[in-house]
């Protein structure tokens, strides 16, 4: 380790002073250029300088249209919440519809087995069919349930 007293000063090479003392004035050399430059030319080196250019848009905008946009951003927040919360209503009456579909065929597999008991070679290929589209439907519920997990 050094030891603090014996640290060597560090001497600075030139002063901020001298240095630009020994350049040429450069700024107004280039103002020299830009006056004599084309307009076309000073507009792409501002946008050079200025970064890339702004929507003609945005220096419409004033106070009336960022209100009315947070007007209808408060809005649209108010609308989500009903929504959310009438979910909770239209999945309860999903659950009845379903419910009553359920029912009716149920009813109408026990009527086609009461009309056509005395049938069995309608009878089994009608039962068959229905449980398979049955079937079908509940494996495409579960495999549609599945994917929106």
């Amino acid at each position: 380790m050094t030891d603090p007293d014996k640290q060597a000063e560090i001497e600075p090479t030139a002063s901020p002073d001298t240095s630009s003392q020994d350049e040429p004035d450069i700024s107004a050399d280039m103002a020299d250029v830009m006056r004599q430059m084309p307009p076309q030319v000073k507009e792409m080196m501002a946008s050079f300088t200025m970064g890339p250019p702004t929507n003609p848009i945005m220096n419409k905008i004033n106070e009336d249209h960022i209100s009315k946009a947070l007007e209808l951003a408060s809005q649209a927040v108010d609308n989500n919440y009903k929504l959310d919360s009438r979910e909770v209503d239209i999945k309860g009456s999903n659950r009845w519809f379903a419910l009553a579909v359920f029912g009716t065929s149920l009813i109408v597999v026990l009527v086609l087995v009461m009309v056509l008991q005395d049938k069995p070679e309608v009878l089994l290929p009608t039962l068959t069919g229905l449980f398979g589209l049955a079937a079908g439907a509940i494996g495409g519920y579960g495999y549609g349930k599945s994917k929106t997990d």
